[in-house]
């Protein structure tokens, strides 16, 4: 059986997630240019995740059309959509509504007087949000559940939050969703099916602009609470090699910090490149300017005492010390290196770059045929070969902390 590899959207990462976890039917899945009975299905950053295998006749070799998806199994589970917030399953659920447990979804951010006549402590109901890992899905869901969180964490909420793939408003290319019944489905009524005991729903009563425009001004006015302050800002830039975990890490460290209120932009090197550096090539000169060029950026964000997270590849050690040399007359600077081992970043190469790279067909690939510089000053190492991405987080998040004096 061929196993080929199929990168999808992370729309469509939620699409799958929730027919894993039972939301979505698979048989009710459509997968696009399916010639294969068998397929390996990737995420937006290539890594694998889940496992189809096609419905019996589902293979159309030559069809532009979609085969159907017999079976979903899941490799691994996706990167959280909201770093710091439990992701549900269904045990948890079934868990839940044995124990007669409110179950709730809460979908649009809401007030107090909404979420009020929940408030039992005898009976602590289960706050479900609906998230989607989509960038570009403005009601995406991930900041109202890490406010539900933190409003929990501070007893200014009872009971306890959970997120669930959004999969009535995920769409994609690859993907899709074919309704057998013709039923129009909400989070709420699948719940209800899966678990066989009533859901209620919130619907927020702020909207969507509102919540686009100002999300800091609403947090704090249904919260009560105001964000944390912080003393300085900072630049926190993440180093290391292709592969190694950089992204991920400093996505999920900007995830913690909106959860504890501090304001944060992340810069990620792929996409700067597409836009703030577009141009650039990759010898040195070119890769010490990219570097400079994200520095100058994130001290503009660092001087107004917010956090940028910068990351880039960011090999050499002297653009290295120009960003932190200019970081700090403004602010703070922590240096975070991702010391993942080349062979383990090998391994997880999934666009085949380190082997064209040995192969001579790219110049200048930063490990093989361009020095990494390791740095001798990092205020922060980790490796993710060895650690998961919450240790790594935490580690990075002390220092980060103690540099910014946040309080």
């Amino acid at each position: 059986m061929h196993n080929r590899e199929l990168v999808v959207s992370w729309s469509e990462v939620d699409l799958i997630e929730a027919a894993v976890l039972g939301f979505v039917r698979p048989q009710d899945l459509r997968l696009a240019n399916a010639r294969e009975e068998c397929l390996v299905l990737c995420d937006p950053e290539n890594t694998p995740f889940a496992r189809v295998a096609l419905a019996a006749g589902g293979i159309r070799p030559g069809s532009p059309g979609y085969g159907a998806v017999g079976s979903v199994e899941m490799i691994r589970r996706p990167v959280p959509a909201a770093i710091g917030v439990s992701a549900w399953s269904p045990d948890a659920g079934a868990l839940a509504a044995a124990s007669h447990r409110p179950i709730v979804v809460v979908d649009g951010f809401p007030t107090y007087r909404d979420l009020a006549a929940f408030q039992d402590a005898a009976a602590p109901p289960v706050w479900v949000v609906p998230v989607s890992r989509d960038t570009d899905n403005a009601e995406r869901g991930d900041r109202l559940a890490l406010c539900l969180q933190r409003a929990v964490d501070d007893g200014e909420l009872v009971g306890s939050v959970v997120t669930v793939p959004d999969f009535i408003r995920a769409r994609g290319d690859l993907v899709k969703v074919v309704g057998a019944d013709g039923t129009a489905h909400t989070i709420e009524s699948t719940l209800a099916r899966l678990l066989a005991a009533p859901v209620r729903a919130v619907k927020g009563t702020l909207g969507a602009w509102t919540c686009q425009q100002a999300p800091g001004a609403v947090v704090d006015g249904w919260i009560g609470s105001r964000s944390r302050r912080a003393a300085r800002g900072c630049v926190v830039l993440f180093s290391g090699l292709s592969g190694s975990g950089k992204s991920t890490v400093a996505k999920a460290l900007a995830s913690r910090l909106e959860h504890d209120g501090v304001s944060s932009v992340l810069i990620d090197g792929d996409e700067a490149r597409q836009m703030l550096t577009a141009g650039l090539g990759f010898d040195r000169a070119s890769r010490d300017l990219n570097v400079e060029r994200l520095g100058y950026v994130a001290t503009a964000v660092s001087r107004v005492k917010g956090v940028a997270i910068l990351a880039p590849i960011a090999p050499f050690a002297a653009a290295r010390a120009q960003v932190r040399e200019r970081a700090e007359r403004v602010g703070s600077y922590v240096l975070v290196h991702v010391a993942t081992p080349l062979e383990v970043c090998e391994e997880r190469d999934r666009k085949g770059l380190y082997a064209r790279a040995r192969a001579g067909e790219i110049a200048d690939f930063t490990g093989i045929s361009s020095p990494y510089e390791v740095p001798l000053d990092a205020d922060v190492v980790v490796d993710t070969s060895r650690m998961d991405v919450e240790t790594a987080v935490d580690s990075v998040m002390a220092a980060v902390s103690a540099k910014m004096h946040v309080g």
